[in-house]
């Protein structure tokens, strides 16, 4: 954890701004030499991708700490994990918050965040966007409460929180602890799109390939939580206050494997260490739940499962200590 935390911590709660809670919290990087995710599952870690062998750099003069430096030539990406983890959820909404410094004046695609090249934020001046069906994209440009759009200044830090609450079909783009892009949705899709399975941070792309030449991002980002739940007006408070989360938890996943998969029938959960009164369910891709139940034991066994249809299912499993994983599985 970085070495100003616990003073900003102490700072901030003795001014009274209320907690960030950790419900639902899937990923938080805080770029300390690394794109490596520090809460929950080391299967959403960021890993490097660049055009000419120029990686992404790390630097000391972060928000908080250090922070990574993309060079518009280079990004981070989770290729499929974070993908499937949303699409095992029931609840489609997302949450993405972090801190932005530009080296760039006019930059309207430079990309800082693609989500499955349906969740966008970028440019400047700054554009929040979401796709719930292929090609339906919804979104637009940041205002101010004056009317103005918002550009992000060189080499200053902004603070961007994108939240889309597929229950109440909205989407909300913060900038600064100021709502400037609130949009009610159109069409009755909760689930966001994936046109990849691909989670990017500081380029964008096309059909799923890398467009350097126009998305790639030119600066800095520090500090981004991903949350699997739209996060209130208040959290976003904390967030740009640079809070921690009230009770952070650092779960480690569950070592199992899933077979035969594809399936026919049947599938057969084998944990490598004995497990008391885990849980276990199987949902479809819209995350609809198909079976639910707790066992004690080495594996499981679920069966009569030849009338489910062909396509992607998700096994989520937690045991009796909170760790969890997701496995994608296909009939």
């Amino acid at each position: 954890m970085k070495t100003k935390l616990l003073f900003l911590t102490g700072l901030f709660s003795f001014f009274g701004f209320g907690q960030v809670s950790n419900a639902n919290l899937v990923a938080y990087y805080n770029f300390e030499n690394s794109g490596n995710n520090q809460a929950n599952s080391t299967m959403y870690h960021l890993a490097p991708f660049t055009s000419f062998e120029d990686f992404p750099t790390y630097t000391a003069d972060g928000i908080l700490g250090g922070c990574i430096n993309f060079s518009g030539t280079n990004a981070l990406a989770n290729d499929a994990q974070l993908a499937d983890y949303f699409n095992a959820q029931t609840n489609k909404s997302i949450t993405i918050s972090f801190w932005m410094k530009t080296n760039n004046t006019f930059t309207n695609l430079k990309t800082y965040v693609e989500g499955f090249e349906s969740i966008i934020v970028r440019g400047v001046p700054t554009s929040f966007f979401i796709s719930r069906s292929s090609g339906n994209f919804q979104g637009g440009i940041a205002n101010d409460n004056i009317g103005d759009a918002f550009f992000a200044g060189n080499n200053q830090w902004n603070h961007m929180v994108y939240v889309y609450n597929a229950q109440s079909n909205n989407l909300k783009g913060y900038i600064n602890n100021e709502l400037m892009f609130n949009l009610d949705l159109t069409g009755s899709e909760q689930a966001v799109f994936q046109n990849t399975n691909r989670f990017i941070v500081g380029s964008g792309s096309n059909n799923g390939t890398f467009n350097w030449a126009q998305k790639a991002y030119t600066g800095k980002i520090d500090e981004m939580y991903v949350f699997s739940r739209a996060i209130t007006a208040s959290e976003v408070q904390g967030l740009f206050n640079l809070q921690t989360l009230s009770t952070p938890t650092f779960k480690n996943d569950i070592s199992v494997s899933v077979y035969p998969n594809p399936f026919q029938d049947k599938i057969t959960i084998s944990f490598e260490n004995e497990s008391s009164n885990a849980k276990v369910k199987l949902v479809d891709i819209t995350g609809k739940q198909l079976y639910n139940n707790s066992f004690s034991g080495n594996s499981i066994e679920i069966n009569n499962l030849e009338s489910l249809n062909s396509g992607i299912y998700f096994l989520k499993i937690e045991d009796q200590n909170g760790s969890f994983t997701t496995k994608k599985i296909i009939k």
